[in-house]
């Protein structure tokens, strides 16, 4: 139970032996005296027993969400991959949709990490040395969804052309968000007007500290839920919607801000722009 609790918070391993064990000492010695207390010496609670109960319960979940897709009618099941690259190595996180009990369900199958290439071949491989050693079959997977990369499309050694080979009958989709984020790179010029302006309104009150405080404390006064914008990069353009949307509902102390702060933006205080935002 401690470690699905540390599981499930996201903390270090090793809060359990330094903070939670003698929180519960002390609590037992004061209600229950010091005989309960020498009970819990013998919990195994150090970084190493942790991980490993973590590890059993993530393998434990691994292998209900296999058997949900082994039991599915007549073994069928569809993936969605995404692949990225982090600072220092790739990570490849697979999908699973099946059906249950007459449902549609979607669950985390794996994440493989890889510090070498990224290649279709590689990709390609990675998901079929998983099915080998979990017993799936390329022939149960009518579908798979990827992104537009070229390692996921090449026609010729691309991860969709791999599939093929083993199933000819599966068919490929396009991710959708990832469809609308390249159909956002072509936004018309008005539209693109409003958006750099916003990015830079945004840039300016988070480019010092006391352009932050001063905005942080605006919000405190009018009692807002929210008192931070959130940055927007054409890298993780997901973020794209998250800041505009923050601007939006913080609009009235962004402009409060700037005026504050001496420096307006008339193109963000029009009330065009601000339509065109919401």
């Amino acid at each position: 139970m401690v470690a699905l609790r540390i599981a499930q918070e996201k903390k270090p391993h090793t809060i359990a032996e330094n903070l939670i064990l003698p929180c519960c000492k002390d609590i037992v010695h004061c209600i229950l005296g010091d005989s309960a207390e020498k009970k819990l010496v013998s919990l195994p609670l150090s970084n190493d027993t942790i991980k490993r109960r973590i590890t059993d319960m993530a393998d434990d979940v691994e292998q209900q969400v296999v058997a949900e897709i082994l039991g599915a009618p007549l073994n069928t099941f569809s993936i969605q991959l995404d692949e990225s690259t982090d600072v220092s190595s790739a990570q490849l996180l697979v999908f699973a949709r099946y059906i249950k009990d007459g449902d549609f369900k979607e669950e985390f199958l794996f994440c493989h990490c890889s510090e070498t290439a990224t290649k279709g071949e590689d990709i390609f491989q990675q998901v079929s040395d998983y099915f080998d050693r979990m017993g799936l079959s390329w022939k149960n997977v009518p579908a798979c969804t990827t992104d537009g990369a070229p390692a996921m499309l090449g026609i010729h050694s691309g991860f969709r052309a791999r599939v093929k080979t083993v199933n000819p009958v599966s068919k490929h989709n396009h991710c959708m968000i990832h469809r609308y984020a390249l159909a956002s790179k072509t936004l018309p010029s008005d539209l693109k007007l409003v958006l750099d302006d916003v990015v830079t309104m945004v840039n300016f009150i988070k480019s010092s500290a006391l352009n932050t405080r001063v905005f942080r404390l605006l919000c405190q006064e009018l009692d807002i839920d929210h008192q931070n914008l959130l940055f927007y990069t054409e890298v993780r353009w997901l973020s794209r919607g998250n800041m505009l949307s923050r601007v939006y509902s913080l609009k009235t102390n962004c402009l409060n801000s700037l005026n504050e702060m001496g420096k307006r933006s008339q193109k963000y205080s029009s009330a065009n722009s601000q339509t065109k935002n919401g």
